[in-house]
């Protein structure tokens, strides 16, 4: 499924497919989400816009998050979490950027792309003005998507501890595990996601202007303190669990 928005003269419209090409060399702004792609939809990816092989076979066989610089694009893999209950849910997202446009690639439905097309539906210019300007509210509404699971994995801890107090035994050192092993796997996806923002940061491309740079810092100081706070939340863990074997 391709859905297509453009920005022209600062109106927002919702685009055509037959007419992609045509909007990729006219338009201020083209965003293409491409999602559960089938074959001829994914060759649009070669067809309209040429992008390099290797970067189109990483859309379709699954790829670590990270950031590869093209002669007229970038190529940037990051994952979104789809839930913030149970086991952690992630969906590769796939992310072409280039001097008008951002085409998204991924498998399942990803929320924070279906509110953040919403905000541009509502016709919001002022809310995406560029694709590096794009880039960062996706990225920046991904990383919030995993500061809301880090404050629930702090209530979690809070709550176990309370009722280990009250009732220990091998069920809240179950429960603590879990809550550890949760810890470790969102910890070890943050650091990949904060290497590939520290590439977006640091080098030096005409797509990315020195002006957005700080708002992507500002993403990083966030990822800083999702960080902290998980070293802070597995170190709990490990003391309540000493405290319950002892």
């Amino acid at each position: 499924m391709i859905k297509i928005l453009f920005c022209k003269d600062k109106k927002i419209e919702e685009g055509k497919y037959e007419n992609l090409a045509l909007y990729k060399n006219s338009v201020d702004l083209l965003w293409v989400d491409i999602e559960a792609a089938k074959d001829e939809e994914l060759a649009v990816l070669d067809e309209v816009f040429s992008f390099h092989e290797l970067a189109i076979e990483d859309c379709i066989f699954p790829s670590q998050p990270k950031i590869d610089e093209f002669t007229d694009h970038l190529f940037i893999v990051i994952y979104a979490l789809l839930n913030s209950e149970g086991e952690i849910t992630t969906e590769e997202l796939n992310m072409f950027v280039g001097q008008n446009y951002v085409v998204t690639v991924h498998e399942k439905p990803v929320p924070v792309l279906t509110n953040i097309a919403k905000n541009l539906s509502l016709e919001n210019t002022d809310f995406i003005k560029t694709p590096d300007f794009l880039l960062h509210a996706i990225v920046d509404k991904v990383i919030d998507g995993f500061f809301l699971l880090v404050n629930k994995i702090d209530s979690e801890i809070d709550m176990v501890e309370e009722s280990a107090v009250e009732k220990p035994g091998k069920e809240m050192i179950s429960r603590l595990f879990e809550i550890k092993k949760k810890i470790i796997s969102l910890r070890r996806i943050i650091v990949q996601q904060q290497k590939v923002i520290k590439q977006i940061t640091t080098k030096s491309n005409i797509l990315i202007k020195e002006e957005m740079i700080p708002y992507f810092d500002d993403i990083l100081d966030h990822i800083e303190q999702m960080n902290n706070a998980l070293e802070t939340y597995r170190d709990a863990t490990t003391n309540i669990l000493q405290w319950l074997n002892s």
